[in-house]
């Protein structure tokens, strides 16, 4: 399986591509999707630009820590003949990530562990607004996937000032 990430960096923040594609893989195998070709993009920014996204799309005039925007359910990014699913786009914003770190008093890499696979869940569909079964679904899914990396103490951390 061949993975096409890609990503747009306004910061200095630097993340760890082949961790990243680890959490996708551990994703895809539980999720049982099978494709020859996974595309995602992951945008990192900073908090005045995901908060003028967010006020965009989500009517939110607020920075967040991450946004998803799943493609996996439209048929204009899935190319059945081929097998290649674009999963969709990501944004994080590492300067909100650390505030958040600190106000739930976690060390940043493991915040920043926590957004990415949130994010990553969303592209796989999972969603936390709405019914609270749809919720409950997503927090086992991020706690089995977020112990997985814990085990095998992966961070998504290269060296990075922020």
């Amino acid at each position: 399986m061949e993975f096409n990430l890609n990503i747009c960096n306004e910061t200095d923040f630097s993340i760890d591509k082949d961790k990243f594609i680890f959490a996708i893989k551990l994703l895809l195998k539980k999720c049982d999707i099978k494709a020859n070709e996974i595309k995602i993009d992951l945008n990192i920014v900073f908090a005045r630009n995901i908060a003028k996204i967010n006020k965009k799309y989500r009517k939110i005039n607020d920075s967040t820590d991450v946004l998803s925007f799943s493609y996996i359910n439209d048929r204009d990014f899935v190319n059945s003949s081929k097998n290649i699913i674009y999963l969709g786009e990501i944004f994080i914003a590492p300067d909100v990530i650390k505030k958040n770190a600190e106000k739930y008093e976690t060390v940043f890499e493991q915040e920043l562990s926590r957004v990415l696979i949130h994010g990553l869940l969303h592209l796989f569909g999972y969603e936390h607004e709405g019914s609270r079964k749809k919720c409950v679904e997503m927090e086992q899914m991020e706690k089995s996937i977020g112990l997985s990396f814990k085990n095998k103490k992966v961070y998504f951390l290269k060296n990075t000032k922020v």
